[in-house]
């Protein structure tokens, strides 16, 4: 049977069906990249919440790290499995070098892991956090 002009909806995701990862980190020459996933264990659904990532030293945010906390309102679909909603660049950290955590937050959820320093490029210069956002899924659509 055919569903002219009708788009099947996905469902909103449920309580326990999205958990947050822990940050991954990743190196470059210039800046040192978080990147904020969630694991759908359920079939698709649709989610409306805001994601953080935060760099933290001895358990508080940095202050002095321009666009820290960087902030994503996420509203899509879903998919099952692993989903990476966005990441975010760390660049020209003069400051101390003592330990540094990623810390992220998906609605209620936290999860932190350690983030390494980057280079210092320029002392006359803010250390600065720039986010990239990663295009969700569009919901399936019915054929015409």
């Amino acid at each position: 049977m055919r569903r002219c002009g009708r788009a099947r909806t996905t469902p909103s995701c449920v309580a326990g069906q999205l958990s947050l990862t822990v940050p991954q980190t990743q190196g470059t020459a210039q800046q040192e990249v978080a990147f904020v996933s969630i694991r759908n264990s359920g079939s698709a659904c649709h989610v409306m919440a805001l994601s953080t990532l935060t760099v933290v030293q001895a358990g508080k945010p940095v202050r002095s790290i321009r666009g820290n906390p960087a902030r994503e309102k996420i509203s899509g679909t879903i998919r099952h499995g692993m989903t990476t909603l966005f990441d975010a660049g760390w660049s020209n950290w003069c400051g101390n070098r003592r330990a540094f955590r990623a810390r992220a937050t998906f609605g209620p959820e936290t999860a932190s892991g350690p983030y390494p320093s980057p280079v210092c490029l320029s002392s006359a210069s803010v250390s600065r956090r720039q986010p990239v956002r990663y295009p969700l899924q569009s919901p399936p659509v019915a054929a015409p």
